[in-house]
């Protein structure tokens, strides 16, 4: 399908609605609904056996965080509450082409793989889209990839949803945590050691050996020393590692994905982070938005989350409800946490109420 011979329909509830859809030929369809939250559920339900089309759900008053969870299930990629201003009508713009792109087949697949990455990646809203779309896209490249985002935000299931969508993806994945750690460990972990080297060395290799033609992702690479630095440029660019006290040059075919929660930029004037290996790992970059910048992304998340605890819980209304009205400066990491004391405090019935979220 090309993005010329898509259709586009827009459709206002009437009682000859579902009539309506069942005549449509169009690719994507944007519905304009303003009813009570029962008929809602019973009409999307027809809508998903009726159509295959994309739905793009249209309301007309602040509909309830249970009604966006229930209408992303159903297959509609995205929710714009009424009445219209400028942002809302760009983000309808942006739902259209986001579709568009998918039915035109823009985004690059590998073949084998799938193109549905919920099952890594959980989230409706509009910046949750654009990181996909770009994580989709990044997948096939082998070129360094830099994820930017305060902690907490899945810097690292981005990274490994990347090497799992990627050819790489039947070699090694090895994580980094570059944070904290002095010169000499960062370096013997990374390009292995020779017997002898120092007290107590014996002969290993490291992560960018273990990593021979799959990925490695460095977490915190900002916090990395610069002496490290100078020499991670060179191994990056000359594609060889020497082990920590031995002279051998080894090969190494390693992508490369970073991630960092500061201003790489500002380090970079201020000289805490080398700019050539600044624009060596940034060749494409991910920002990861915070939670709070995502709140329809929250009963998703809270979905998954009480989904794959060990028991069996629910959660009330007004305390989905609660959920989005918190700042969560810790992200998406806060809210697994949160939902975990909850669950514990909910006692045997495994009912999360709004008495049952405690922040810290």
């Amino acid at each position: 399908m090309s993005i010329s011979s898509v259709k586009i329909s827009l459709l206002s509830f009437n009682k000859d609605l579902l009539s309506s859809l069942k005549k449509s030929d169009a690719d994507i369809i944007l519905i304009d609904l303003d009813f009570m939250e029962k008929e809602l559920h019973l009409f999307l339900r027809e809508v998903q056996v009726l159509k295959e089309s994309t739905v793009i759900y249209l309301t007309g008053k602040n509909s309830p965080v249970t009604d966006l969870v229930m209408a992303v299930k159903m297959g509609v990629i995205d929710f714009i509450p009424k009445p219209f201003s400028s942002e809302s009508l760009h983000k309808i713009e942006d739902a259209v082409n986001f579709a568009i792109r998918e039915n035109a087949g823009s985004i690059i697949t590998l073949p084998g793989q799938s193109r549905d990455i919920s099952r890594y990646i959980i989230g409706c809203s509009r910046e949750m889209q654009i990181v996909k779309e770009k994580i989709q896209l990044y997948a096939s490249a082998n070129a360094a990839v830099l994820l930017l985002g305060e902690s907490g935000v899945g810097k690292n299931l981005i990274a490994k949803c990347i090497h799992n969508l990627s050819k790489r993806n039947k070699y090694a994945y090895h994580t980094m945590h570059t944070a904290a750690l002095t010169q000499s460990i960062i370096e013997s972990e990374l390009y292995g050691t020779t017997e002898g080297a120092f007290t107590d060395a014996k002969s290993r290799p490291g992560y960018f050996e273990s990593a021979h033609k799959g990925t490695l992702f460095l977490d915190e690479i900002g916090e990395m020393p610069l002496e490290s630095q100078v020499k991670l440029l060179r191994i990056l660019e000359e594609k060889t590692i020497t082990r920590v006290g031995g002279f051998r040059q080894i090969p190494i075919d390693v992508r490369v994905i970073s991630a960092t929660n500061k201003h790489l930029t500002e380090a970079v004037k201020n000289k805490l982070f080398r700019e050539d290996l600044y624009y060596r790992i940034n060749t494409l970059s991910i920002s990861i938005p915070p939670l709070r910048e995502r709140m329809e992304d929250i009963p998703l998340l809270v979905e998954f989350f009480l989904n794959n605890m060990e028991f069996n819980y629910t959660i009330s209304k007004s305390a989905l409800e609660k959920l989005t009205y918190h700042p969560w400066p810790g992200n998406v990491r806060e809210l697994k946490s949160v939902l975990t004391r909850a669950g514990i405090h909910s006692g045997p019935n495994r009912l999360i109420k709004y008495k049952h979220i405690i922040f810290n």
